[in-house]
């Protein structure tokens, strides 16, 4: 038995005369609580259900059985004083608990003895002690959320965790815990292995919004440990390997975790990790809302699926996001997807620096909506920008400044295949695109490799433009934009090279070579070829 998790009384009521389940996967529906599950099957929730008592709500007192939450939320409101649990098993083996939220309870998720458990899809949050535990041979916590855990006032409660395991084979993998607090003068751990041989703990994200004094990433006492690629963020200790543990630790990044590594015994091995420390605020998962002002940072490569909306919503003014080197991802959703990767609406002063945007229809979009684009302020510098379909960067506002980026292969495939694609585009006075390398922009429409439009004295220097083959093509376009500067700029193999639209300007010291039509309006300034 998990220590701390033991049995708790209560009273229940017998699972016969449970309404059928709709759905053919359910072999009855759970529709109160207190319950008992006595035979082998799968169990549904058929809507929120609360618990009120002291106890257990959901008993699973037999093995082969499967209790699916199906999206609905188990709630406790015993407050946090009681010793409830939101969903036990005792003395069964092969329990699962998938698919919701089980909320308010000393424990949400207790599965003890027998073994060969699975906890998938559960969120669990504001539990007062333990968020899930699984206990016995090859059982698994998987792709599960726990947030928000402590503040039990039962007496014993000093050390409250998020997930935990007893015995061999454990496997606690893709899993998100945030926000394990600890009591005055107590503990809190993030993931607690208790003894056991050969678990794995891997890729999971262990989080608090702040640093405290005596929290743990990870504590055990497992021996044979292999805990890997997980991403520990404001814990005092990372990791914690108390004696008798052994195992090895590698592709772990400690951000901002001052001692990252506890070693109780010699026989543990390093295999390499990553100390971060860096004053920003991590972004860990897809998709991201940043909602305040502040500096921002990704402390490891993301990547979405998402098909639609935004991978990081900028919602604020005044926010620096560093991508530290990192890549934001959205190439599975494939040609077809209008997900945008990085992207804000009518704020001001957003700087998006230092990373790969891949694989979305628009790698880094700053709008502005306002009739005069009178907002703005932006800056987006050292992006890499990567096959998206229809635009690489995409600023708008007064003042914009987009310096010494790469955008790559820019494919033409949004829009049905027929739009116009853009490897930079900006709209706004005053703006400035200089140093930057684009290559590649292909549209069944025009491909425009940087277009600058509404852009009353704004600047294009130093920038190396080179087109794909066949179709319209457009090294450096000026739409309506009276006083513009284009100077030191190289355009290679684009049907036009440096085209004056209903603007006026001057340019100097540009090169071209393989252009059809290398210069359209303006004023030619010299040292042209």
């Amino acid at each position: 038995m998990l220590k701390g998790a033991g049995a708790v009384a209560g009273a229940f009521l017998s699972l016969s005369g449970l309404a059928a389940a709709p759905a053919a996967s359910c072999d009855a529906t759970i529709d109160h609580v207190p319950v008992v599950v006595s035979a082998p099957g799968t169990y549904c929730l058929a809507s929120d259900l609360q618990y009120d008592g002291d106890g257990v709500a959901v008993l699973v007192a037999a093995s082969s059985v499967v209790v699916d939450l199906q999206g609905f939320t188990l709630s406790g409101t015993a407050g946090p004083g009681s010793g409830s649990v939101g969903i036990d098993s005792m003395g069964a083996t092969n329990v699962t608990v998938r698919n919701g939220v089980v909320s308010g309870f000393r424990s949400a998720v207790l599965l003890e003895d027998g073994g060969f458990h699975l906890v998938s899809g559960v969120t669990a949050t504001s539990n007062w002690y333990i968020g899930i535990a699984v206990a016995g041979p090859a059982s698994a916590i998987q792709g599960c959320q726990v947030l928000s855990t402590g503040g039990s006032l039962q007496p014993d409660d000093t050390i409250p965790f998020g997930l935990a395991s007893i015995g061999d084979g454990v496997v606690i993998s893709d899993n998100l815990v945030k926000d394990v607090v600890p009591p005055p003068g107590g503990e809190a751990i993030g993931i607690n292995l208790e003894p056991g041989s050969q678990p794995s703990v891997r890729r999971n994200v262990i989080a608090n919004a702040a640093l405290v004094d005596s929290t743990w990433g990870i504590w055990t006492l497992a021996t044979d440990d292999d805990i890997a690629d997980n991403l520990f963020i404001r814990y005092s200790y990372g990791i914690a390997f108390a004696a008798p543990s052994t195992g090895a630790y590698s592709g772990n990044t400690f951000f901002n975790v001052p001692n990252p590594v506890a070693l109780g015994g010699p026989s543990v091995v390093d295999l390499g990790n990553s100390v971060v420390h860096a004053f920003c605020e991590p972004i860990y998962a897809l998709p991201w809302v940043i909602s305040a002002e502040g500096t921002y940072c990704l402390v490891r490569n993301l990547s979405t699926a998402i098909a639609s909306g935004d991978a990081i919503t900028v919602a604020a003014s005044d926010v620096r996001l560093d991508l530290r080197g990192f890549k934001i991802g959205g190439g599975t959703a494939g040609p077809a997807t209008q997900a945008i990767g990085i992207h804000a609406v009518d704020q001001r002063n957003v700087s998006v620096l230092n990373g790969n945007v891949r694989g979305f229809a628009s790698g880094v979009v700053l709008e502005d909506t306002s009739a005069d684009l009178s907002g703005g302020g932006h800056r987006v510098e050292r992006i890499l920008a990567d096959e998206n379909t229809t635009q690489g960067i995409h600023v708008q506002g007064r003042g914009a400044l987009v310096r010494r980026n790469q955008v790559v292969g820019t494919t033409g495939t949004g829009g049905g295949g027929t739009a116009d694609s853009f490897g930079i585009r900006v709209e706004g006075a005053l703006a400035h695109v200089i140093d930057n390398e684009v290559s590649g922009t292909v549209s069944g429409g025009t491909a425009y490799a940087v277009a600058v439009s509404s852009g009353r004295g704004s600047v294009v220097d130093h920038n190396r433009v080179s087109g794909a083959a066949g179709g319209a093509s457009v090294g450096i376009l000026f739409r309506s934009s009276p006083d513009a500067t284009a100077a030191a700029n190289r355009i290679l193999g684009t049907l036009a090279g440096l085209w004056f639209a209903g603007s006026s300007g001057t340019y100097r010291d540009n090169v071209t070579a393989g252009v059809a039509t290398p210069y359209v309006g303006g004023t030619d300034a010299g040292h042209n070829n």
